[in-house]
């Protein structure tokens, strides 16, 4: 297990996955808002979504 904590000599590499559990959270919030939308139309809706949104 040698790159187990390679984190640690790279600071670009986040320490944890606090952000990322966090934006896959409001993507879910965004999900069920949507709920009603035929399937064709909620997956059109989450390609503009991933792709209108800012990084």
């Amino acid at each position: 297990m040698p790159n187990l904590f390679h984190y640690i000599d790279n600071p670009k590499i986040a320490r944890s996955t606090n952000a990322l559990e966090g934006y896959f959270n409001r993507v879910k919030e965004h999900y069920r808002l949507h709920r009603a939308l035929f399937k064709k139309n909620k997956i059109n809706y989450f390609k503009w979504y991933f792709f209108l949104k800012p990084k």
